[in-house]
């Protein structure tokens, strides 16, 4: 069975419904779930770790995925404490890497959700690997 997904198409104002395989959502949740973040402190680790916390033995996708996305959240919120930290001693260069990584960590979320959806798992680049 699928679940429907709606995307608007901006060139044309026009949308599309993308079928999505169930077994591809969870999976797919443990990226999108980082952006929690925007929500709750570091609702970036939390949200994945939950759902792989939960489901990471019963599910072998959950597990891979989640691992995936949490060895890329806890790495990327090291970054970004480490330009923090530039930023209040007072680096300049730190606030352009600061915006960087955030454009960065926004776009691979969204391209590991989309590599999810389609049943397979992205490398991040630059994640440290915490769990194996």
């Amino acid at each position: 069975s699928y679940v429907l997904i709606f995307t608007p198409y901006v060139s044309n104002l026009r949308g599309a419904v993308h079928q999505i395989p169930k077994s591809n959502v969870l999976p797919m949740l443990c990226h999108l779930l980082a952006f929690c973040s925007l929500i709750v402190p570091f609702g970036n680790i939390f949200g994945p770790l939950v759902l792989w916390l939960i489901k990471r033995d019963k599910i072998p996708a959950v597990n891979e995925h989640g691992k995936a996305s949490l060895n890329f959240q806890i790495s990327f919120t090291i970054y970004l404490s480490v330009c923090i930290a530039f930023l209040l001693i007072g680096s300049d260069a730190a606030l352009n890497l600061f915006v960087i990584l955030s454009i960065m960590g926004f776009i691979c979320i969204i391209a590991a959700s989309v590599k999810a959806a389609r049943g397979k798992l992205m490398k991040y680049p630059f994640a440290i690997r915490f769990f194996r």
